[in-house]
């Protein structure tokens, strides 16, 4: 995917940078944020995922990134990112059957927001981003319509199937 997207012609207006990275560090993000920020209208940056990145190169005693304390890490400094280059900074973490942060619920106390992600059934073409914290405003959950060919999201609200009405408490955008 990444060697096909190189080979594309770039639009300066509407430029997507895929940086494929194994062994992700958060010096290695600030270097591409250095590198992009300034050259380019960056509006957000996703990192895929939490759990990957690690926050330096050299050998842990411990778990390494699956360590909880090495994911607090990481989301601050991510956090102290999105903040210094102005930019909104997206990446997913994993969750466990309850729906809570797997490894470590730290991660999210940096973050300004955090959503689960409900994608229902396919033929529905529907997601839920269900919202599992909101600083500064009111924690608003919503239903988007969902091209799983594509994966084109919105901007359309969306209706699972089986409930006609939004439930009390979440709105749909």
């Amino acid at each position: 995917f990444h060697k096909k997207l190189t080979k594309l012609d770039l639009h300066k207006e509407r430029q997507l940078d895929v940086i494929y990275d194994p062994s992700l560090t958060l010096s290695k993000i600030q270097s591409e944020l250095d590198k992009k920020v300034n050259q380019l209208d960056v509006g957000v940056v996703i990192v895929d995922y939490l759990n990957q990145v690690k926050r330096h190169n050299a050998p842990s005693r411990s778990g390494g990134q699956y360590d909880w304390t090495e994911q607090i890490e990481v989301s601050k400094a991510l956090k102290t990112y999105a903040q210094d280059y102005g930019v909104i900074m997206v990446s997913p973490y994993q969750i466990d059957a309850t729906g809570e942060a797997r490894f470590a619920k730290g991660i999210l106390d940096a973050a300004d927001a955090a959503f689960t992600l409900d994608a229902h059934a396919k033929e529905d073409n529907v997601i839920s981003f269900n919202c599992a914290k909101m600083r500064n405003s009111d924690e608003v959950s919503f239903t988007s319509t969902m091209d799983w060919a594509s994966l084109a999201i919105g901007p359309e609200t969306g209706y699972v199937k089986d409930k006609e009405e939004p439930d009390e408490g979440v709105y749909e955008l």
